[in-house]
């Protein structure tokens, strides 16, 4: 009895295992496990992994099943990788890459950031199934703050803002907070970006970010105008005479007479409102002429 027992032990065993379903396991799903969004600075390594689970259609984990990481959309990767990949903190150098599941279907990638900042996101695809993580990469410390306009002249009472820019070492823009003084705040003063003109004279306005620092100038000029003459020589452009305000305002053409000679010599009258100059009347002789602001009278 124990010999016929066990040979229908053996055949019920025989039975279940032709019932078994042998054929492999193939990976079409995968699961993100690690955090969907990650971030840190430029250039940096993070410490913890991106892990994902490759799975088949029943959700098991497939132990050797591929999945590729790559940077979406691909041209963002046309001069520099945006995101360096590899199987440690030690190698991540790669701009795509592909990596194995172990025997549990968990892949781990580690991940190094370049030096673009931005919100990038990382693909990664098993068989006809895909998934992201945003990867968020912040610039570095500033080192280069500019400052514009860089030199600029206004009447007393006028005020303009500075517009100033911060990047980190490989030139992105950084948003840090930037602290301004001036030189000679008689003169002009600014505990911001806006410059505020006291008296007539020259001014200094200071920006720094940490070590980072730069300047602009400020000459606060008194009432007038100035009447130039642009000759054509090398200019690119035709004679002309230009009337503009000492703080650089009320820019506009006066004359464009097609004038002979490249000095015109121009002053003005004490009313302000008519100009005598000179040039060529006939060959070899210099003339006076006048006219007023308005171009008259040539």
């Amino acid at each position: 009895m124990k010999f016929r027992a066990a040979v229908v032990a053996l055949a019920l065993f025989a039975v279940a295992s032709c019932g078994e379903n042998t054929a492999p396991k193939v990976a079409v799903a995968l699961r993100v496990l690690s955090p969907s969004r990650i971030s840190d600075t430029i250039q940096a390594t993070f410490t913890d992994p991106v892990t994902v689970q490759v799975m088949d259609a029943q959700g098991h984990g497939v132990a050797g099943g591929v999945a590729f990481f790559i940077v979406s959309p691909p041209e963002s990767l046309s001069q520099y990788p945006i995101v360096y990949f590899g199987g440690s903190a030690q190698t991540p150098d790669a701009n795509q890459y592909q990596a194995y599941a172990d025997q549990q279907g968990m892949v781990r990638v580690f991940l190094r950031n370049g030096a673009k900042a931005g919100a990038f996101r990382v693909e990664i695809r098993v068989g006809p199934a895909a998934d992201s993580v945003v990867v968020t990469i912040r610039p570095g410390a500033p080192v280069v703050v500019t400052l514009a306009p860089k030199d600029t002249a206004v009447y007393v009472a006028a005020s303009y803002e500075l517009t100033p820019h911060l990047y980190d070492r490989v030139g992105n823009l950084t948003p840090d907070p930037v602290s301004f003084t001036a030189r000679r705040a008689t003169v002009a003063s600014s505990d911001s970006n806006l410059v505020q003109a006291h008296a007539t004279g020259r001014a200094y306005i200071v920006v720094t970010s940490g070590a980072a620092r730069d300047s602009a100038a400020v000459s606060v000029v008194p009432q007038g105008r100035i009447l130039a003459f642009t000759h054509r020589i090398g200019s690119g452009e035709i004679a002309k005479f230009v009337l503009f305000d000492l703080d650089g305002s009320n820019y506009r053409v006066v004359d464009t007479t097609s004038f002979a000679f490249n000095n015109r010599g121009q002053y003005f009258y004490p009313d302000g409102q008519s100009v005598v100059f000179h040039d060529v009347c006939r060959p070899g002789v210099l003339c006076l002429f006048t006219m007023t602001i308005l171009g008259a009278g040539v």
